[in-house]
């Protein structure tokens, strides 16, 4: 039997019991001031960006000045407004010009996403344009490398009138679809050009609107007429408008070759917003089914903003649906 060259005091049960209770309290106590500790750390970073908050430097100013108190700035910290909304804000009423260069910054740094490098994710069962695409090809005489604004893309394939240009005949432009789960389709497809999770104003300025989700069928609501148009249970969101002027800065586009406006019900609103004047738009399909004011009214509009009614599409089913629209001196092209 082995045994040990020095004494070994074999402790009693009793003072077992107080060894290990004194360590463990001494392992408490590390555990509370490493959690002090860290509660202490988390609290200096929240005062530090809070002071970040307040000062004045870090914020981009629009043409027009804004000001929030220290409060204020508190108050949207908390209440999670990041920088994006705080300025969103300040551009959101009738004093925002279009062509304000913050907002343009804004939207070109905060709502454009590049158009994909990535091979197209496409499905080979989608329906295609209802014939407004080979309409505007036929004008265009088969024109290569145009550029296009679709406003109501939805899932970039359904129904899609600028698809097959830039598939085909090598366009990009500006996608805009302001349902969140439509934009989130849209993306997956890589498509080749800049796309926008938002609309065309129906105001002459920056605005939010409700929106109601169905789909392809999804639609900007009136908030004068909310009630009327409410259908069933389909959800209801809050989106981000701009003027069509300012997305086109934004997105770099000074001239387009083909503009398709299909936002069910909104067209006539979208089209007294746009300055045809100081924009170089040479033809549009405009959806006028869904419009309460209707086809006449869409075209006198148009008649007197210089365009001419060029052809006429009918869906699927035969119902008439698109009017297709060109400037006038472009008309003998």
């Amino acid at each position: 039997m082995f045994l040990s060259a020095f004494p070994v005091e074999i402790p009693s049960r009793g003072s077992m019991c107080i060894l290990f209770s004194d360590s463990m309290v001494t392992a408490a106590q590390n555990s509370i001031a490493k959690k002090l500790a860290a509660v202490t750390l988390v609290s200096l970073l929240c005062l530090h960006f809070m002071m970040y908050l307040a000062s004045d430097h870090h914020i981009p100013r629009p043409i027009h000045e804004f000001e929030t108190t220290f409060q204020n700035k508190l108050y949207e910290f908390f209440n999670f407004r990041n920088k994006r909304d705080r300025l969103l804000k300040s551009f959101n009423n009738a004093a925002t010009v279009p062509d304000d260069p913050g907002l343009v910054q804004l939207i070109r740094e905060q709502f454009l996403q590049a158009p994909s490098s990535l091979p197209y994710n496409l499905s080979p069962f989608k329906n295609i344009s209802d014939g407004q695409s080979k309409i505007v090809d036929d004008f265009f005489k088969q024109k290569r490398y145009g550029v296009f604004v679709e406003s109501g893309a939805f899932d970039g394939e359904f129904l899609s009138n600028t698809l097959f240009l830039e598939r085909v005949r090598g366009w990009t432009g500006l996608l805009l679809e302001p349902d969140a789960s439509n934009f989130n389709t849209l993306k997956n497809v890589n498509r080749k050009a800049i796309l926008s999770n938002t609309c065309v104003s129906v105001k002459p300025y920056p605005h939010k609107t409700m929106f109601q989700m169905y789909g392809y069928l999804g639609k900007l609501l009136s908030m004068d007429t909310i009630h009327e148009e409410f259908e069933g249970d389909r959800p209801i969101v809050e989106v981000q408008c701009f003027p069509l002027q300012s997305l086109l800065l934004a997105a770099n586009i000074s001239s387009v070759d083909y503009f398709s406006l299909d936002v069910e019900g909104q067209e006539f609103n979208v089209l007294k917003t746009i300055p045809f004047q100081e924009l170089d738009i040479k033809v549009l399909s405009v959806e006028y089914r869904h419009a309460p004011e209707g086809k006449d009214t869409i075209m006198k509009y148009m008649e007197q903003n210089g365009y001419v009614l060029y052809k006429e599409t009918n869906d699927t089913v035969g119902t008439p649906n698109d009017v297709i629209l060109v400037r006038k001196d472009l008309i003998d092209l």
